[in-house]
């Protein structure tokens, strides 16, 4: 872990915080400091951590979404579809949408998601075909494809409780 981030503050990365940088500055002058070692368990686990924070800024958006749509009434289960291709980690959906429906309506609903395979187009022979990545080759041998499916992040479903009168 201490090698990955190593080579994360060697690439300059922008986005690394400053302590995560005083931690391999401190580590590298005294390996024996405890308090350092200390540091960089820390920063490792939040390095760790930041898996989350792309899926958890959709999250927001699914349930400010949800939200509006609902119109207040209470929400009893939210149908997404995520492409496979989406860059899109849906068990990290899952995770944050607990946390963000906490005291709103979408609290208690229950979350699922369809997963949409990858499917491309060649545009040298018109062959469809399903891919894992977002890039391939086709059986033709050409590179040159159009990505039709797995792209996707879509709020599908909602389903709100009725009130009978």
């Amino acid at each position: 872990m201490l090698k990955s981030i190593v080579g994360w503050v060697d690439e300059g990365n922008p986005t690394l915080p400053t302590f995560l940088r005083f931690c391999w500055v401190a580590l590298s002058l005294n390996p024996t400091y405890k308090f350092t070692s200390f540091l960089c368990v820390l920063c490792a686990s939040v390095v760790r951590s930041k898996k989350y924070m792309h899926e958890l800024g959709i999250t927001q958006n699914i349930i400010a979404i949800v939200t509006e749509n609902a119109k207040g009434k209470k929400v009893q289960r939210v149908l997404l579809e995520i492409g496979k291709l989406s860059a899109i980690m849906p068990e990290s959906i899952k995770f944050c949408f607990d946390i963000c429906a906490k005291d709103t309506i979408l609290e208690g609903a229950i979350l699922e998601i369809l997963e949409i395979p990858g499917m491309a187009k060649c545009r040298q022979c018109g062959t469809t075909f399903g891919i894992d990545k977002p890039f391939g080759i086709c059986e033709c041998g050409s590179i040159k494809l159009d990505i039709i499916a797995g792209e996707e992040l879509k709020i599908k479903e909602i389903e709100v409780e009725e009130l009978c009168v």
